[in-house]
């Protein structure tokens, strides 16, 4: 598992799943996105066998997604004529217990801590809260469902979980859905400000907000 401000090791296992030996190839491979420092191997590798190979090291800095992408290329130094089978991906959503008391962006800037509305209830389905922590959208319209069908971990009268707008103006943010733009079952402890909410299709008797449990 990945450990949030640590140095994790990042390595690969692949085969040789062709009939000419394996002698070398460059490792690409991206993590959130951001491309890494290619590695090039070499070796003697026939058919069906394997090897592991570190491709270096990833610090997270928070509690979120990580995303590892690895993928192929110069097969003894040439093009892969294959490449169904040349790329793998890795994500896995990393916490070292609680998410922290604090306030978050949520945005496409190089500032925000999280990118989407998936992302931030993620980490809050897995990690759970200790304190008050506040979501603040940056200006946008975010076309994702807020869904949640259980009480988060941790919260309670004096760990509320905000979602609020950067700006503080509700126009700013717009939280659009199709058969509900939020939808809370059997939860609780959580509140918004200054946002928008609101539905694709406002000609069809539709719920925008929609409460059970």
């Amino acid at each position: 598992p990945i450990e949030i401000n640590q140095a994790n090791a990042i390595s690969v296992k692949f085969a040789n799943m062709g009939v000419d030996i394996l002698t070398n190839m460059t490792l690409n491979w991206t993590c959130n996105g951001v491309a890494q420092p290619a590695v090039n191997w070499s070796g003697n590798l026939s058919l069906g066998n394997t090897d592991v190979v570190k491709l270096g090291d990833v610090t997270q800095t928070h509690a979120g997604y990580v995303n590892i992408e690895v993928w192929i290329s110069n097969i003894n130094n040439s093009n892969d004529m294959n490449n169904n089978d040349d790329t793998l991906s890795m994500s896995e959503i990393v916490c070292n217990g609680p998410l922290a008391g604090g306030y978050y962006t949520v945005g496409t800037s190089p500032s925000a801590t999280y990118e989407t509305v998936k992302e931030v209830f993620d980490v809050l389905n897995t990690c759970g809260i200790n304190d008050n922590v506040t979501f603040a959208f940056e200006n946008g319209i975010y076309n994702e469902q807020i869904f949640l069908d259980n009480v988060i971990q941790g919260t309670s009268d004096s760990a509320i979980i905000t979602i609020t707008s950067v700006s503080g103006n509700a126009s700013d943010v717009q939280f659009i859905g199709n058969e509900n733009a939020v939808l809370l079952n059997n939860t609780g402890y959580i509140q918004f400000k200054n946002v928008t909410i609101g539905l694709e299709d406002t000609t069809k008797v539709k719920i925008a907000v929609k409460l059970s449990g």
